[in-house]
């Protein structure tokens, strides 16, 4: 669905909507509430469990599962109110007032033009609006009707996302991984990419592609386990952290090895290294963060019209690892500080 609104955006621009709406409070409204607009137009729904920060910079955050669930083609019952792709069949002549039912507070004037660029741009939309029209041509047979979605294998899957088995283009060989692809779609270039100009969307965009890449590992950790158990059941991590070393256990348990970040291994492995280093060389003298500051002028000069920090994560992350690397280079290459022994970086 992400795909649809970002081509819906860059419809928008095409039409000038955007310029229609410029002295208008309703472009801020857009811009401030657009993952609301999303949703409201969205077939299926998000599932996930959103950790909502404190006031200040905005920042989509969720701990869990990430779920996109689509339901039945209508509503269960006549008390029950259409949602998501329901809305693109159940009473279409009333498609503005059902959406509003869920988010009262949004703009009509906006919803009415999403709509009418939606029914040109998006196939799924004209797809369901012919399942209505067979629905109620069945009358109350229309009850036994399914809709099957399938692929288009003529065109190019790589323009709707990341599908397994996409080859590289050029010499190299090998797959195209799903870190690889989406790190390719976020990068700015000389065409334009509607995705950077989605506000609060691209994170939530961003969030929802990591979620897949992360699953990915899992799954490959999750089917290779024996390739990997000679690694993982020797050695220091598992005398420290011996999860498995009780036959009380019931179940198979899928270990994952201390390349996966945030995992228990790689917790306690990088806990050891720190350990190794203060017994050979003793305690740190220095210990040294950085932060980001989204103010400083390799971000703000590259912010788009009406752009924030915010809206930009893939430039902020970029910008901060060029500088983390710079001060690296300072500390480790150029000797900075002349007598410095050991460092650990992390």
């Amino acid at each position: 669905m992400h795909l649809i609104v970002i081509k819906l955006i860059k419809k928008m621009i095409q039409a000038d909507v955007y310029a229609k709406l410029k002295n208008h409070t309703a472009l801020t409204q857009f811009r401030e509430h657009i993952r609301a607009y999303n949703s409201m137009f969205a077939f299926a729904s998000l599932d996930v469990h959103e950790d909502f920060l404190p006031p200040g910079i905005y920042c989509f955050r969720v701990s869990g599962t990430v779920y996109h669930r689509i339901g039945h083609i209508q509503p269960n019952s006549d008390n029950d109110r259409p949602k998501f792709a329901q809305l693109y069949i159940y009473n279409t002549e009333h498609e503005i007032q059902n959406r509003l039912f869920w988010h009262r507070s949004r703009n009509t004037d906006i919803l009415t033009t999403i709509a009418t660029i939606m029914a040109t741009v998006s196939l799924f939309v004209e797809l369901y609006k012919h399942a209505a029209a067979a629905i109620e041509d069945a009358g109350d047979q229309g009850k036994d009707i399914r809709m099957v979605l399938r692929a288009d294998s003529s065109k190019d899957p790589r323009e709707e996302g990341w599908v397994p088995n996409i080859k590289f283009n050029r010499k190299r060989t090998g797959q195209v991984s799903p870190s690889l692809f989406y790190a390719y779609r976020l990068m700015e270039r000389d065409s334009f990419n509607v995705i950077l100009y989605g506000g609060r969307l691209l994170q939530q965009y961003c969030v929802d592609q990591y979620a897949k890449v992360e699953e990915q590992r899992l799954q490959y950790i999750r089917f290779n386990q024996q390739s990997l158990r000679a690694e993982l059941y020797q050695g220091l991590v598992d005398a420290v952290y011996r999860g498995d070393a009780h036959g009380a256990t019931v179940g198979t348990k899928i270990v994952l090895p201390s390349s996966f970040t945030g995992g228990p291994r790689n917790m306690l492995q990088l806990y050891q290294d720190a350990m190794s280093i203060v017994r050979r060389y003793g305690k740190p003298d220095l210990f040294l963060t950085v932060t980001c500051n989204p103010c400083w002028p390799e971000i703000t000069n590259e912010l788009h019209s009406q752009q924030t920090a915010a809206d930009r994560p893939d430039l902020v992350a970029r910008v901060f690892k060029m500088k983390l690397g710079a001060l690296m280079e300072e500390i480790i290459k150029k000797n900075f500080w002349q007598s410095l022994s050991i460092w650990e970086g992390h």
